[in-house]
């Protein structure tokens, strides 16, 4: 009896195994092959390996630490890279939390595949996103501790207001300064020509509402008229 249960028991087996030997695969594939394409030669990437050079300064806000690590140095290559995948390896390689606004690109006819093209060398992951989202007429802005890829209308529909110091150098010539500003840094984007940006003084500070490209070049703008008032007027009495 013993004998017979277990010759009956291979048998069933045998036949058990060669059953599920010859279903086909749940996920397509033929029968015996690798449902998850283990088999397959691996797609060869269209990136090479972002390099990144320079270090953040500890003890920021998430936010400030963002900003930070978008001087960062660095190189990439995207060929035909599918944006969500380019913004993938970008959030990887300089660890900066990184979100596509689904939602506002299909509002405007783009998906998150939309397809990326750029190579360079040696530029800040600023120039970088910036020159990548530029063909595709997107913009980033920084909130709730995420940079967030999204349209320009978006972006305008969500302005950032920021205040920001106004240098020794120039105190007493705040009204020239704004001028400056309303002139030099995309002067359509100001409400003085229909613009969603406003810019305020109060005191001694600037109070500035306008998306976060606008916002980095008010800043480059203000160092760059502190820079060079201080190198023509080294003994100016506020310096003192």
């Amino acid at each position: 009896m013993a004998i017979r249960l277990v010759t009956s028991l291979v048998g069933s087996l045998f036949f058990c195994g060669t059953l599920l030997a010859q279903v086909s695969d749940p996920f397509g594939g033929a029968p015996g092959s690798d449902p998850f394409g283990g088999g397959a030669e691996a797609a060869k990437p269209t990136v090479r390996t972002t390099k990144v050079t320079g270090k953040t300064t500890e003890g920021l806000t998430a936010e400030q630490s963002i900003r930070k690590k978008l001087s960062l140095v660095g190189e990439g290559a995207f060929v035909d890279k599918p944006l969500r995948e380019a913004v993938a390896e970008l959030s990887q390689a300089y660890d900066v939390p990184i979100l596509v606004d689904v939602r506002s690109l299909e509002e405007i006819g783009l998906s998150a595949t939309e397809p990326v093209n750029l190579s360079l060398t040696g530029v800040s992951l600023r120039s970088f996103l910036t020159l990548m989202l530029r063909d595709l007429e997107l913009t980033y802005m920084i909130k709730n501790e995420i940079l967030i890829v999204t349209t320009i209308e978006a972006a305008e529909m969500d302005l950032i207001a920021r205040v920001y110091p106004i240098p020794d150098s120039i105190i007493g010539n705040a009204e020239q300064l704004v001028e400056a500003i309303h002139g030099a840094v995309v002067p359509d984007t100001w409400d003085l020509l229909g613009g969603p940006s406003t810019i305020t003084v109060v005191g001694q500070v600037l109070v500035v509402s306008s998306i976060e490209a606008v916002h980095e070049q008010v800043v480059d703008l203000i160092q760059q008229i502190d820079a060079v008032t201080i190198a023509q007027n080294p003994n100016h009495p506020n310096l003192e």
